[in-house]
């Protein structure tokens, strides 16, 4: 069974390869970016005025019950509309570009945003967490809980169910910003039916479950974010990309053009959420310059075509024997 499984996902990530392959060598349509731009932007708005309903939501659960759980849920919801609005504002500076002073744009805000996010995230649920440790090595005494009633069972429920359906509809997107929110979705998901159960379950059998789970979904919160973060300093300092990344340009590279006698060097690193990629390419040492021109730019623009590429760099060169590592210094 465990053979079968592993053979079946080796088939389907070696069919998903061979299409994108396929759709490397053809370049997109304006249309067609421009329709993935619109469906991400819906995305966007919609996270987002859904966070602003629930974020009251949660908070007129918590003021009802007072459960800790619901605290924490109640934190998570809060810095989920602050990281909304981040988001908003990375997606306006992206359309209103300063060439002059930005000549690369302002993507890189959305990690470094993300960077603050966090600190603010694990500071406001340390919070929670130490009033949950407080709370449970107290006693019962301290326990604040006052039990739940139907319409604050009636709008967990529903936060979990809107926090789902967003999920779904986030994870395909291949929008870096829209990703992120299917990951910040699914964390809400998981957290939402932690702190339903766990508080249920101390209304009905053992108090100290609620402080418990107020403790599991602070610490959850607060690893989910560290991991985040380290994915996004990560970018920052210049990460390669993945192996697949690399193999994609380096096919598009090798079929781009018959006079392509070799593909010297591909790098692909992050510069941010984005990438950059580095292509050095072996043409004829006798091809006129208009030719080898013509050639390098449209394989940049095919290359600048792929999801999360920012920018590519194609470099031409009449052999392959020299070291790459002559042609740049060293940083």
């Amino acid at each position: 069974m465990v053979a079968n499984y592993s053979h079946d996902n080796l088939e389907e990530e070696e069919k998903s390869f061979v299409d994108r392959c396929a759709e490397a060598l053809e370049l997109k349509s304006d249309e067609g970016e421009n329709s993935e731009s619109k469906k991400a932007q819906r995305a966007v708005y919609l996270s987002n005025a859904c966070n602003v309903l629930l974020l009251f939501a949660q908070a007129f659960a918590f003021i009802s019950s007072m459960s800790l759980a619901l605290m924490a849920t109640l934190t998570d919801a809060s810095l989920d509309f602050v990281s909304g609005l981040l988001v908003l504002l990375t997606w306006k500076l992206k359309s209103s570009r300063d060439k002059y002073s930005y000549p690369v744009g302002q993507s890189r805000l959305e990690p470094l945003g993300v960077i603050g996010m966090a600190c603010l995230m694990t500071s406001a649920t340390l919070i929670t967490l130490q009033e949950s440790i407080t709370t449970l090595i107290g006693g019962q005494e301290r326990a604040k809980f006052t039990g739940l009633s139907p319409l604050v069972v009636g709008l967990l429920f529903l936060a979990l169910f809107t926090k789902l359906c967003l999920y779904l509809m986030c994870k395909g997107s291949s929008d870096m910003s829209v990703r992120s929110l299917a990951v910040d979705h699914l964390n809400d998901v998981i957290a939402n039916s932690v702190s339903l159960t766990t508080v249920y379950l101390a209304e009905r059998y053992i108090w100290w479950l609620d402080p418990a789970g107020g403790i599991c979904i602070s610490v959850l919160i607060i690893v989910n974010w560290v991991r985040h973060t380290l994915e996004h300093v990560q970018n920052l300092l210049g990460k390669v990309a993945n192996a697949k990344t690399v193999s994609l340009v380096t096919f598009l590279a090798c079929n781009h053009h018959p006079e392509i006698h070799k593909v010297d060097t591909v790098r692909a690193y992050h510069m941010g959420n984005g990438l950059f990629v580095e292509c050095d390419i072996v043409l004829s040492s006798d091809m006129l310059l208009w030719e080898a021109h013509d050639i390098g730019e449209s394989l940049q623009n095919r290359i600048e075509n792929f999801d999360g590429v920012d920018r590519a760099f194609v470099h031409l060169d009449t052999e392959a024997e020299h070291s790459p590592e002559i042609e740049h210094k060293v940083i």
